[in-house]
């Protein structure tokens, strides 16, 4: 991991950065892929992962004729407000 760390990352960003300033378009697309796009998304709230907005759960007065059958089952999901 050593190597990984001290050898391998500094060549790859070197790289990146040629590649970047020579403005190759497939390096820098797949750069702002790994980078620019998931930073954007996270400060927008952004995300790939499905998302339950609302659940309800609707019941009839006892007696009362059925028009529709079903459950509706999901677990919200709850968001810290930022600092």
């Amino acid at each position: 991991m050593d190597q990984v760390e001290h050898l391998l990352i500094p060549k790859v960003i070197n790289n990146l950065n040629h590649f970047l300033d020579a403005k190759d378009r497939t390096v820098t697309i797949e750069t702002a892929k790994g980078t620019l796009f998931k930073v954007f998304q996270e400060s927008k709230g952004i995300s790939e992962a499905s998302q339950t907005v609302l659940a309800l759960k609707i019941e009839q007065p006892e007696g009362m004729q059925t028009q529709v059958a079903g459950k509706i089952v999901g677990k919200p999901r709850i968001v810290e407000e930022p600092l």
